[in-house]
């Protein structure tokens, strides 16, 4: 029997009760399977929710959320309960940083997605979400950096413009009549994510109900990965601590080069130069 997908009715709700029905071992780790349940489980390439789980005064930490075939969530404990718990009710908490961190990454993939498509006929093959980092795999040959400011610019203009976003299961004749950014992997339960007067797309991922509920987003590489060009981004505060960690290193270089932020690189090809000199000349 699949577990209600509570996640996708309310994507902001962090904390609920829920039945445990079966209390096992999946893949090689103590798992729990319940009624209804908050935690997304790892699909569509985004990463499964973390958080914990209490019962009857026992709590344990959710590391993973894993789903099968058949639609049962696994939700992988760090270790078991002491205590019978099938049948019983559960306090879930989901870790509300890490579910925000997934959706504002997932969303921020979406409008990326799409504006590469429209603006530069490059259609996304593969996304992942990660830790801190997303990226898309894109058919297209890599970009020049005046693209990828443009490119960057005009998504983080979409997120202020704060468009609502909508998830939901059309009908047949529903859906027959949306344009899609890519085809649905199923043919039955299609659920669409559209971004008012952007992008339509069928995605079984949680998301945020605004676009300016992303943060911001920022493009910090573009290479080439076989065949494709592959971009990673940061988005929401995964953006902020990216900066806060390369500003940091900045400042311990300052010094060190007697630099600023405008003279750093010329500073560092002064030594570089100064460096191969030296080298000629003790060869």
């Amino acid at each position: 029997m699949s577990s209600e997908k509570w996640y996708w009715t309310e994507p902001f709700l962090f904390e609920g009760m829920a039945t445990v029905r079966t209390a096992m071992i999946y893949h090689e780790k103590s798992a729990l399977v319940l009624d209804r349940c908050l935690f997304y489980p790892e699909g569509g390439g985004q990463l499964g929710d973390r958080g914990s789980i209490s019962i009857k005064g026992e709590s344990r930490r959710v590391l993973d959320t894993q789903i099968n075939d058949a639609g049962e969530i696994f939700v992988m404990l760090e270790q078991p309960f002491a205590i019978d718990v099938v049948g019983e009710q559960a306090q879930l908490h989901v870790n509300e940083e890490w579910r925000r961190s997934q959706m504002s990454q997932h969303t921020g993939q979406h409008l990326l997605s799409r504006l590469l498509q429209d603006r530069y006929g490059a259609p996304t093959v593969s996304a992942r979400l990660g830790e801190q980092f997303f990226s898309v795999d894109v058919a297209a040959p890599v970009f020049t950096l005046e693209q990828i400011a443009q490119i960057e610019d005009r998504l983080n203009q979409l997120i202020l413009e704060d468009s609502p976003i909508r998830a939901w299961f059309p009908t047949a004749e529903e859906l027959a009549q949306l344009s899609l950014r890519k085809q649905p992997s199923v043919e039955e339960q299609i659920r669409i994510i559209q971004v008012e007067g952007f992008d339509v797309t069928p995605c079984g991922g949680t998301h945020c109900i605004r676009t300016g509920q992303v943060g911001v987003v920022h493009i910090v590489s573009v290479e080439k990965c076989k065949q494709l060009t592959r971009i990673l981004a940061t988005a929401g505060l995964g953006t902020v601590r990216d900066f806060r960690r390369k500003e940091q290193s900045l400042q311990q270089l300052f010094p060190l080069l007697s630099a600023t932020t405008d003279t750093v690189v010329s500073q560092v090809e002064a030594f570089r130069a100064h460096d191969l000199e030296l080298q000629t000349r003790l060869k």
